[in-house]
């Protein structure tokens, strides 16, 4: 997967904002809800909304960069985690809160800066306290332990607090699943985390909700390419969920037991593809690079040797119509490049076509 460059801030927080998750309406999900004592569906529907101001509000981020930007954000999300998934729920005068030990919280969370965190909840409506064996304290040094509570409804804090609970209770190792337990945490993803439900890599649906979202005006263009890879090429599908600096999703499209035919990095409104140029229809498709979008052509145009470790000597390489094509590494004969107009997308179906 390619990480993709110079994405503004705003277009990484729009990524967080378009992949959370669709409220689930099975009967599965409502059974395990009607055994809480509190309104838990009413208390996550409001968690989902709260993310959607969050992650919509980028103003108020501090960070005098967009990479400091966007792992505050990603941070602050952190902090909330810790608190939930380790915190011990209090109920008292009518009022949910969170009580963590401040030693705790420093062990499940190791970003730092707990003033930004702090400043940030407060301005979505949250309220940190810092507490000592005297009361409310206005240092972090001077705590002992740390609450938070949210006023704005009241079941919120109970449901997240169930909600992190879930999640962290998962015992099985998610490497090879679409995400794990912070980025459940991250995209409201009630199913995953509190069904314990994870979704496997080689499961994932290209076409799913946040998918779509994300590809957002490219919708159209990928559910065509995505027919033609699965439908008509009969490729299998596999990807992931990064949430790290320039998020993005990460799909593979391949023949089982082979390297993959196309991966694509997913951005907001960003379809960024890495097709390998199988040797069986390269030399079609470099002949027929005239009727590619120019950026495609010229992708192909400069080929060239990969300098291979054990120095083929020029045997596998050879000239197509004036363009160099090695049989020896893929690497070599493999497109990187965003899709950004209709001819870009005309042509990786072509290929395709030719291809399949």
């Amino acid at each position: 997967m390619i990480i993709l460059p110079n994405v503004p801030f705003e277009k990484q927080a729009k990524f967080l904002h378009d992949n959370i998750c669709g409220y689930p309406d099975s009967p599965e999900f409502a059974k395990v809800l009607s055994g809480q004592i509190t309104d838990v569906a009413g208390g996550l529907r409001a968690h989902q909304e709260l993310l959607r101001r969050i992650y919509s509000d980028v103003a108020c981020i501090e960070g005098k960069n967009d990479k400091e930007k966007y792992m505050g954000l990603v941070a602050t999300m952190a902090f909330l985690y810790a608190f939930f998934a380790f915190g011990t729920l209090v109920h008292e005068h009518d009022r949910y809160s969170v009580l963590i030990n401040k030693d705790a919280l420093q062990q499940t969370y190791r970003t730092g800066d707990f003033a930004k965190r702090k400043r940030h909840l407060e301005h979505h409506g949250f309220s940190v306290k810092y507490l000592s064996a005297q009361g409310e304290c206005e240092s972090l040094s001077s705590a002992s332990q740390l609450s938070i509570s949210y006023d704005h409804h009241p079941s919120l804090v109970p449901a997240v607090k169930f909600f992190a609970e879930s999640i962290e209770s998962i015992q099985v190792n998610l490497i090879k699943y679409l995400y794990g337990k912070m980025a459940m945490f991250l995209k409201g993803d009630f199913e995953a985390g509190i069904l314990r439900k994870p979704t496997p890599r080689e499961a994932l649906d290209p076409l799913r909700n946040d998918i779509l979202d994300t590809v957002d005006e490219y919708k159209h263009e990928w559910t065509v390419l995505v027919s033609l890879f699965r439908d008509k090429c009969g490729l299998k599908c596999s990807g992931f969920w990064h949430y790290g600096f320039s998020p993005s999703w990460g799909v593979s499209f391949f023949e089982k037991g082979k390297k993959p035919l196309a991966i694509f990095t997913l951005g907001s409104s960003i379809v960024f593809v890495e097709f390998t140029l199988p040797l069986s229809s390269a030399e079609r498709i470099i002949r027929e690079r005239r009727s590619y979008s120019d950026s495609i052509r010229e992708k192909i145009e400069s080929f060239h040797c990969g300098i291979c470790p054990k120095k083929c000597k020029g045997k596998n390489i050879t000239k197509i119509d004036g363009v160099w094509l090695c049989r020896g590494r893929a690497e070599t004969r493999r497109i990187y490049t965003a899709l950004t107009s209709p001819k870009d997308f005309e042509s990786i179906r072509t290929m395709l076509e030719i291809t399949c």
